[in-house]
């Protein structure tokens, strides 16, 4: 092999190695896919902006609530200046929020003044305002099944002082925690579900992953019969596990030299899907 030969296949490989780190790089990075379950989540939510009406977005985990919600907040926020209007804020509680904290949230995401030593019914008071002056018509309180019923009569408050529309985002758990309130469980409707992809819906959303999402050099066919059953079993109709599974599985497929998504190297990765459903 001549040393101008040699120079050749180096730089050929250089350059499918940095071809496959980005689509790699490419596969890593989660893309939303507007599903018609989730087109119908979001008709809902213009319908809670409109009315300015409290409810709950419910499903199990994995199902896409939290996604859906985060990309309706930013499709709803206009990208101008900061300090204008806010007509939907998506905030994700952490787990056993107390008052103070969510209010310290929510003041940062509006870039509000944080009093240092504000009592709460001052710091309440000032976020209820901050909320006014951003125009906010929308909050969409997400992982709200892990927090405690105080917490959620502090939201109760803001949705009913502040005339804002307050939709609480968590797992079917949800409903049995507001039921511990009457108040509380009548306040909070109407309920939205979103449930695990089936049939039909399952069938399309695994031919949109493969030509929006996966999108490798040549087709895998993925909605064929013998892939199908697979892929439901370890994805159990959930958006977020058939997510992960196709990318992993792209990636391995790339990874071997392949040009499409292969069953056996689809079975690799949802071995570890088979079990451990919630």
């Amino acid at each position: 092999m001549t040393d101008d030969r040699a120079k050749e296949e180096i730089a050929a490989e250089i350059e499918r190695l940095q071809r496959l780190q980005g689509e790699i790089r490419r596969l890593s990075s989660a893309k939303f896919v507007e599903l018609e379950a989730l087109a119908e989540l979001f008709t809902w939510l213009d319908e809670q902006r409109s009315l300015r009406g409290t409810g709950c977005v419910i499903g199990r985990s994995q199902t896409g609530k939290t996604v859906a919600c985060r990309v309706y907040a930013l499709r709803n926020r206009p990208r101008t200046a900061k300090g204008d209007a806010i007509a939907v804020l998506h905030l994700r509680l952490p787990p056993a929020c107390s008052a103070r904290t969510l209010y310290g949230h929510l003041l940062e995401r509006l870039d509000g003044p944080i009093p240092p030593s504000a009592d709460l019914a001052a710091l309440r008071q000032v976020t209820l305002d901050a909320l006014g002056d951003r125009g906010v018509r929308l909050l969409l309180a997400d992982n709200a099944t892990a927090q405690s019923l105080r917490l959620l009569q502090e939201l109760r408050y803001l949705a009913e002082v502040g005339n804002l529309a307050v939709t609480l985002i968590g797992t079917p758990k949800l409903t049995s925690l507001l039921a511990k309130d009457g108040e509380l469980a009548s306040l909070f409707q109407p309920r939205h579900w979103l449930a695990p992809l089936q049939g039909e819906a399952f069938v399309q959303a695994v031919d949109r992953w493969e030509t929006e999402v996966l999108k490798l050099p040549e087709p895998s066919d993925l909605s064929r019969r013998e892939v199908l059953p697979t892929l439901m079993e370890a994805s159990d109709g959930r958006i977020g596990h058939l997510d992960r599974i196709l990318r992993r599985a792209a990636i391995r497929a790339l990874r071997q030299g392949l040009r499409t998504l292969d069953q056996a190297t689809l079975e690799t990765v949802v071995q570890d899907y088979r079990s451990g459903r919630d």
